[in-house]
């Protein structure tokens, strides 16, 4: 007797689910503002921590010309400023001349330098990332211009961490505000487009 061969008719095949005009149309424009932010957060967080250092510095700087008529500064004074910049270590580079104004302990060795006055778009870029990845244990030295209209420029030696977490808490508030944005955005665009096209359809 011969076997009957099954076949599956068109009815019993599987039927996959197909998107909707609605629904491609919202994953095209998801897709198109995570880009879009993506875009814009990279130089954001390279611009704030461009901001962060150079308030770091602008703070060592002013208090190294007013002090560095001085030729004794006292402890206390020291430990203050060391507080206000977050640094171990602050001196005042003017010519040929270089010298200390504000020292807690010895500072550890420095790993990276950054240094503010050859800072372009693309250094600031790769610095910030380099920060996100690498900057939890690292010690920096920041280069900046004098402040107060003295020649030279100041330096500050202190740990990358702290500009690391600011960073870090930086970007995830610019994140919480993108992906907020981005769901009001996409869902009024997803009612529009099922009210206005597919609706009448």
């Amino acid at each position: 007797m011969p076997e009957m061969s099954e076949t599956s008719s068109p009815a019993d095949a599987p039927r996959t689910r197909r998107l909707g005009l609605s629904a491609k149309l919202l994953i095209l424009k998801v897709s198109f503002v995570m880009m879009s932010k993506v875009l814009i957060f990279v130089p954001l967080v390279a611009n704030f921590r461009n901001s962060w250092v150079s308030d770091k510095l602008r703070t060592a700087g002013v208090a190294a010309a007013v002090l560095a008529e001085s030729d004794v500064i006292s402890p206390s004074l020291q430990t203050r400023l060391l507080q206000a910049t977050g640094s171990s270590a602050i001196a005042l580079n003017d010519g040929p001349t270089r010298r200390l104004v504000a020292m807690s302990t010895m500072p550890p060795m420095v790993d990276e330098v950054v240094d503010m006055s050859t800072m372009d778009t693309s250094t600031a870029i790769l610095q910030a990332f380099d920060t996100l990845v690498n900057g939890a244990g690292r010690t920096i030295r920041i280069i900046g211009k004098a402040e107060m209209g003295m020649s030279g420029t100041v330096e500050i030696v202190m740990p990358e961490a702290p500009l690391r977490n600011a960073m870090l808490g930086f970007a995830g508030r610019i994140l919480e505000l993108s992906l907020m944005i981005s769901i009001i955005t996409t869902s009024l665009v997803y009612v529009a487009l099922r009210w206005l096209f597919v609706r009448p359809l």
